[in-house]
């Protein structure tokens, strides 16, 4: 997915963006990104949160990137797609709630300022 000739690597900032640290490692579709809530930077913050409580934070672990933050997106398989990290919200969502999913999308490294229009 990170090759120079994939077609989606100028979309994704973990194939060398503002978190080149948060990349798919071996070549599958692992993590990518890293969870907001994790990075004091991001108005999503929050101090007293443990990433043990929701991650596997173990050595080795595939939840978490060389930096040790936790990924912030993961590949779910949807039957008749392609293998991506595709992005699926709910209209039914309240403005609070989308303007919340858009942050955590661009502070996730999701979304790039660069790349992304």
């Amino acid at each position: 997915m990170c090759t120079s000739a994939s077609k989606t690597r100028q979309l994704i900032t973990a194939c060398g963006g503002e978190n080149a640290g948060a990349r798919v490692v071996g070549g599958d579709l692992g993590g990518i990104g890293v969870d907001p809530v994790f990075l004091p930077r991001s108005p999503l913050f929050r101090a007293g949160i443990n990433p043990d409580d929701y991650y596997n934070t173990s050595a080795g672990s595939s939840d978490i990137n060389p930096n040790g933050v936790p990924f912030g997106f993961f590949h779910e398989e949807i039957a008749g797609r392609p293998d991506g990290y595709p992005l699926l919200l709910d209209i039914g969502m309240s403005e609070q709630r989308a303007r919340e999913a858009f942050i955590f999308l661009r502070d996730g490294s999701y979304l790039s300022a660069q790349l992304t229009q």
